[in-house]
């Protein structure tokens, strides 16, 4: 029996999937109900405008009505199916006892998920064409183009297929259906809710600090619900680092790389595999945020033209922000060593980039160092597209070296609480909280303690960015003390940064070492464990 391709149609699991959906009722009842909501909510929609005409100055204003209201239904219904058809793939292999059968075949864990997770995206195609028809009677109205049709359908048809891949991946964490449902769902409405709240509080001027005179094409990309229409025409297009995109592409790439990442962490969750499959989800991640991060550039103050200071210090607070977070979520491994050999193990992964992939807590290290350096040029690049270089562009070296060291001291402090706990899921875990709550609570405090007293905002900015893993305020201010003293500054929080580094590494050797000490004197080999880079040195 020869291993099947994880992304061949003739999948054992996925034919045998679609079987099932094909043979049973529930997908044509399915089918049903959500072509018979639709047409109601049509028909009501244009019932209301005819007895409301004045409402419409013309009648293919009607027609870009409905179709929104449409595209809107569709979105909601989409975000209630989707999650139920892939959240109890996984999980009721381990209800049924059979998911040892399942993992003893020669089917590989990627060719797995994908088996489960190909019948949800076809019954998801065959929903949106069912309602094709439907959204033809709009264009009968006038004012509606083909090409924005087809737009909103592939913006839909990628927010279905990333809650699709958010429902296997909370069927692969938990045993039990009804907990892999209730974070299926959990996922869409923060995936649902939270970007495009954010987006409507921008676009209506709420937001202090983060301005938008109208909506961007390169945010309703990344918007979950731009495909509903509410944040402007599904055919705009944007320069994104000087280069022309059209929305509905940077749709289908943010979107597809996203569920491709939650597939690959779910393939990761399915036992009994020794393989490593940390270079897939790092590198699919690295893409995302390349992907992702210019469009967010490109929101910037309407009142100005070009890139300002202010433009420049936003983007390293995102950036740095993202990599105080997510540093330690991938500094976090089990193979972290022995304590005498951690810092041995760091200098041998820096002289090997391919093991800055692997899953080992010293190639994490590194690879977030990378990552964030990653963003920074990114920002670098987008502090050059206006007129004035040299200080956006020196402004974005000092940050540069600001959020590096953050980064830094956030994938140290990973290692040393892994050293303690030596539980990967509960570390990670205690990391983000502490971190997210160390954040929000000190950025507030910050916040408070300023006034329009020039001395207060310098002592407020030296707080800020001296405090290790605190995503530094820079606060934009032509001339004055502050702008003076911002070299300073950066230099401080690099220095604060790195002795924290160094502090959580010591503290993590030591308790590597202790444990090592009493899992010797008990005669076991718990703390024995080999450096991932020596044990491949040996096989090699």
């Amino acid at each position: 029996m020869s291993v099947v391709g994880s992304w061949r149609l003739d999948n054992p699991i996925a034919v045998r999937e679609m079987r099932m959906r094909a043979r049973g009722s529930r997908s044509y009842l399915l089918l049903f109900c959500y072509v018979l909501i639709l047409s109601l909510v049509m028909l009501l929609a244009y019932g209301v405008r005819s007895q409301r005409p004045a409402l419409y100055e013309t009648i293919q204003s009607s027609g870009q009505e409905l179709l929104a209201i449409l595209f809107f239904c569709q979105a909601c219904l989409i975000a209630v199916v989707t999650p139920g058809l892939t959240s109890w793939v996984l999980t009721i292999e381990h209800e049924q006892q059979t998911m040892e059968l399942l993992v003893s075949t020669l089917l590989r864990p990627k060719e797995i998920v994908f088996g489960k997770l190909l019948p949800a995206i076809l019954l998801l195609s065959l929903l949106l064409l069912s309602s094709f028809p439907l959204s033809m009677l709009c264009l009968v109205f006038g004012g509606v183009s083909p090409g924005e049709v087809v737009a909103r359908y592939v913006g839909l048809y990628a927010y279905g297929i990333v809650l699709a891949a958010a429902g296997v991946l909370a069927s692969s964490l938990f045993r039990k259906s009804f907990l892999a449902a209730i974070a299926a769902y959990l996922f869409a409405v923060a995936y649902s809710a939270i970007p495009n709240l954010t987006a409507s509080l921008i676009a209506s001027g709420w937001t202090g600090w983060l301005y938008s005179a109208s909506p961007n094409p390169a945010w309703m990309g990344i918007l979950p619900g731009w495909a509903t229409g509410i944040f402007g025409p599904s055919d705009a297009t944007t320069k994104i680092l000087g280069v022309r995109v059209h929305a509905v592409v940077l749709t289908g790439v943010i979107s597809g790389l996203l569920a491709w990442l939650l597939a690959a962490i779910a393939t990761a969750n399915i036992p009994n595999f020794n393989e490593d499959r940390a270079p897939r989800v790092r590198i699919l991640f690295t893409l995302l945020t390349v992907c992702a991060f210019p469009a967010l550039m490109t929101l910037r103050d309407p009142r100005t033209t070009g890139v300002t200071n202010g433009d420049v210090s936003k983007w390293f607070i995102l950036v740095s922000s993202l990599a105080v977070l997510t540093a330690p979520q991938f500094s976090i491994a089990a193979r972290i060593g022995r304590g005498s050999d951690l810092l041995s193990s760091l200098s041998q992964t820096l002289r090997s980039p391919k093991s800055w992939f692997h899953s080992q807590c010293a190639g994490g290290f590194w690879f977030s160092l990378v990552w964030a350096a990653v963003m920074c040029v990114i920002c670098c690049i987008g502090a050059t597209r206006s007129g004035r270089v040299a200080d956006n562009l020196t402004q974005a070296l000092q940050l540069t070296w600001v959020t590096l060291s953050q980064a830094a001291a956030s994938a140290a402090l990973g290692i040393m609480v892994y050293s303690f706990t030596r539980r990967v899921v509960f570390s990670r875990l205690v990391c983000f909280v502490s971190v997210a709550i160390f954040w929000s609570v000190t950025s507030s405090l910050v916040v408070t303690f300023l006034s329009p007293s020039q001395s207060k905002i310098l002592a407020g900015s030296i707080i800020s960015r001296a405090l290790p893993l605190l995503p530094f305020v820079a606060w934009a201010r032509d001339g004055g003390r502050l702008s003076a003293a911002a070299p300073s500054l950066s230099l401080a929080a690099i220095i604060t940064n790195l002795a924290a580094t160094l502090l959580f590494l010591f503290v993590a050797a030591r308790a590597l070492t202790r444990s090592q000490r009493e899992s010797n004197s008990r005669g076991d080999l718990t703390g024995t464990e080999e450096p991932y880079a020596s044990r491949e040195a040996v096989v090699e």
